[in-house]
């Protein structure tokens, strides 16, 4: 059997070490550039802000520019695939669409207990052309009979 609970907190707990990664590196990556107030700025939306975003983190690029990071995080190596909400593709293709800067920011190889990983950083757009996007669910609505 299957210990769903379980196996759910484990992969919040990889989800949230990610997250932690990411924003690190961020809060890193914006303090080598110089302004202080970009790297303080640097935010995470996970906690208390809804999943709805399509984001999980805010931050800037190098000239002061709002970019917004989705973070998918893996114990497994770079080839193995990961999901993408539908909302979270909409968003990425959308913020493209609109000239704002959305990346996944993709963990992997990440050993829990000595904080080791690797990362990869992916652009929109979200689409068959750039990757290989495969449905996995489909949402049933009951038609009125």
């Amino acid at each position: 059997n299957i210990d769903y609970d379980a196996l759910n907190q484990l992969r919040r707990r990889i989800s949230d070490l990610g997250e932690t990664i990411v924003l690190d590196y961020e809060g890193d990556r914006l303090t080598a550039l110089g302004p202080q107030d970009l790297a303080e700025k640097n935010r995470t939306h996970i906690k208390g802000e809804g999943d709805n975003l399509g984001y999980d983190i805010s931050s800037f690029s190098e000239d002061g520019t709002p970019l917004f990071i989705e973070v998918k995080t893996t114990k497994q190596n770079k080839p193995a695939d990961f999901y993408l909400s539908r909302n979270e593709c909409a968003i990425g293709n959308q913020f493209f669409t609109d000239g704002k800067l959305y990346r996944i920011y993709r963990i992997y190889n990440l050993n829990p207990a000595t904080g080791t990983r690797d990362m990869v950083i992916y652009k929109p757009p979200f689409d068959n052309n750039h990757f290989d996007m495969q449905p996995e669910n489909w949402r049933i609505q009951l038609q009125n009979s």
